[in-house]
């Protein structure tokens, strides 16, 4: 797992706005996503998790850390009839 500073963010929306992010890192599952969290200087810095970026438009920098989601694909465990999640319900 990388943090990179200073990043430009033309590739990862599709707007191509070209904003930088403080940092930036990817995660590619909840482990690194926690990690990343908790790894100084990162703690306590406004963070963005950031999908495809078809939803986002940038338009100024951001002074937090980008966590760029890299989990592939969509897992249930369990099922009631009220929720359904990644774990087992209840």
């Amino acid at each position: 797992m990388r943090i990179s500073e200073n990043v430009l963010l033309r590739p990862y929306n599709t707007f191509g706005i070209a904003a930088q992010a403080r940092f930036f890192a990817s995660f590619s599952n909840a482990g690194e996503l926690e990690e990343l969290l908790k790894t100084p200087p990162q703690q306590g810095l406004e963070h963005m998790i950031l999908g495809g970026g078809s939803n986002v438009l940038f338009t100024k920098n951001f002074d937090g850390i980008i966590l760029k989601n890299e989990i592939k694909g969509i897992s249930v465990a369990g099922e009631d009839d009220d929720y359904i999640c990644e774990s087992r319900c209840g």
